[in-house]
């Protein structure tokens, strides 16, 4: 089980949403959330903790997978493959209470809070999903850099792979921003969608990275296609290299990694984050919209 970190509660008690007690099983399986996690959209099926039942989570941290403890909330990640703390150099962000569609958010404050994640996501030649349900704020002053919802980086900010969101260069809202680094680290290269994010409103994103093409080489550094949809609605589209396979150590959520200056703090509120070792199918990522439309009323 990994570990967690406090976290600090804005309002009210939490009720309901725990994060469950069961098992997934070695490489990632189902984690069963309890009969909370179950929600039933108007004219259909329940859909029920549809992230574990899709093969290759990596992460899953929601805003609701916390314990209770006497100085706050324990936050975990419900996929069980990583520490979460507040390392990387930040303060904790704030657990808020009854915000979206009847449930908590985490929120994060532009200026110094993180959640840190342990060493890994190291091999993604089969692919990479990220998947984020989340509503950001402006973010910061100009030359802070590209706010960062998700950092993984080696040593020396090599081989990094970063999803931020950048000021638009349209004047209109927040660009959406996959980005692979070289091993050196004085090379990243990325794909983004102009506008893709309105300021302040709530929406599902994902980015997927296709699995390196069988032929030529099938390594690391062969360019994949990178999709970007906002909803199912297809805002981006290009081709990145395969990240590298090597093991990362500075990983955080909500700002950077230890050390880097490439990146800002994110301000706003993230509801979940998911992050899959393969490029997931069209229809899965489809599954995944539904399911985070219906839990949080988009």
């Amino acid at each position: 089980m990994a570990s967690a970190c406090s976290l600090l509660v804005d309002t009210g008690d939490l009720t309901g949403g725990g994060a469950g007690g069961g098992s997934p099983a070695d490489g990632g399986g189902r984690v069963d959330g309890g009969a909370d996690d179950a929600v039933a959209p108007p004219d259909g099926p329940v859909i029920h903790d549809v992230p574990s039942d899709i093969d290759g989570l990596e992460l899953w941290i929601r805003s609701d997978g916390v314990t209770a403890t006497t100085t706050g909330v324990m936050w975990i990640d419900l996929a069980q493959r990583h520490a979460v703390n507040t390392g990387q150099g930040c303060t904790a962000p704030a657990f808020v209470d009854d915000v979206r569609n009847g449930r908590p958010v985490i929120r994060f404050d532009g200026a110094s809070t993180c959640l840190g994640l342990s060493e890994g996501f190291a091999d993604f030649t089969d692919g990479l999903t990220i998947v984020a349900v989340m509503a950001p704020a402006p973010n910061g002053e100009a030359g802070e850099g590209d706010a960062s919802l998700l950092d993984l980086e080696a040593p020396r900010g090599a081989d990094a792979i970063s999803l931020a969101l950048p000021r638009s260069t349209s004047g209109a809202g927040l660009d959406l921003s996959f980005a692979v680094g070289s091993a050196t680290g004085d090379a990243l290269t990325s794909i983004g969608a102009l506008a893709g994010i309105a300021v302040g409103s709530w929406s599902s994103y994902a980015v997927v990275q296709a699995a390196a093409s069988p032929v030529p080489g099938g390594a690391p550094g062969i360019p994949a296609t990178v999709t970007l949809q906002r909803g199912d609605e297809l805002i981006g589209e290009g081709l990145l290299d395969v990240p590298a396979v090597t093991s990362r150590t500075l990983n955080a959520i909500g700002g950077p990694a230890a050390g880097s200056t490439r990146l800002a703090h994110l301000r706003g509120d993230v509801g979940e984050l998911l992050v899959y070792r393969r490029g997931l199918a069209p229809t899965e990522v489809h599954r995944l919209t539904a399911y985070a439309h219906t839990r949080w009323g988009l």
